[in-house]
């Protein structure tokens, strides 16, 4: 055999030797690869952290949208829901009667709270507070958070319009049928549950919660 023969040889098992390094190489690569994974599996995850929602506020977003937030400052959507005090609310609670069938609602203050004397779901009088304006016009309805954190919506709601376009006056939302304490309409009803119709929450009460 030749020298040139000889090397020849060599050089095919040394290429021969290499390529099969690099195969056991990557088979043995490709093995820990999946105990690591498997054990990654095995693992318990990561304990969650908890993080209590809060509402932020609408004041928070001026600082990076103040252009669109000056838009939203005089818009209806600035003024959907808000806390009842004197410069919210637009209805007349001056002790004013409100008659629909057979049931006569009052508006009133107390210590310095909104107040409706209206019937409730057994068809009974019974004192409750506003708590929250909804809307502004044409119509302001008004909201009752009740003790458990539901939010009811009333179905008397103040028309805000002028005097001379028949509005000033409070204005029931169903004035062609009489809704009675125990229909599905009545306002201390599930139907007139803020969360069940949909209304978007603020975060400025309690949690609302079905009742």
């Amino acid at each position: 055999m030749s020298v040139s023969s000889i090397a020849t040889a060599f050089a095919r098992a040394s290429s021969a030797r290499k390529w099969h390094s690099h195969a056991v190489f990557g088979r043995l690569t490709s093995i820990l690869s999946l105990l690591f994974l498997a054990a990654a599996c095995d693992a318990p995850p990561a304990p969650l952290t908890s993080v209590p929602l809060e509402f932020a506020g609408s004041e928070t977003c001026r600082e990076c949208h103040a252009p669109q937030f000056g838009l939203w400052q005089q818009s209806h959507h600035a003024l959907a829901m808000q806390q009842a005090t004197p410069d919210t609310v637009l209805g007349d609670f001056s002790g004013v009667d409100f008659r629909y069938g057979d049931n006569v609602s009052t508006f009133f203050t107390r210590d310095g709270k909104f107040m409706v004397r209206t019937d409730n779901k057994d068809g009974e009088l019974e004192e409750f507070v506003v708590s929250f304006t909804f809307g502004v016009t044409p119509l302001q309805q008004y909201l009752v958070q009740m003790e458990d954190g539901r939010v009811q919506s009333l179905t008397i709601a103040w028309d805000s319009r002028s005097r001379a376009d028949g509005g000033q006056r409070w204005y029931h939302l169903y004035p062609d049928e009489i809704i009675g304490h125990d229909d599905p309409l009545h306002w201390k009803r599930a139907e007139l549950e803020l969360h069940v119709r949909r209304v978007p929450f603020d975060g400025s009460a309690q949690e609302l919660r079905p009742g």
